[in-house]
């Protein structure tokens, strides 16, 4: 989030408010942590998308 943010030129909390908003699911508090570790992690998929845009 904090690399994508910068190269947006926005906070890592503004973008997170961003996906919230148009209900783009983003990992949770420690989920790179447990890649790092070799750990199972559950990835939620996206929301279909909509015509109405």
């Amino acid at each position: 989030m904090t690399k994508v943010a910068a190269g947006l030129g926005i906070s890592d909390v503004g973008l997170k408010k961003v996906c919230v908003r148009h209900h783009v699911p983003v990992p949770g508090l420690g989920y790179w942590a447990k890649v790092a570790a070799g750990k199972a992690v559950t990835q939620i998929p996206l929301p279909p998308i909509s015509d109405s845009a």
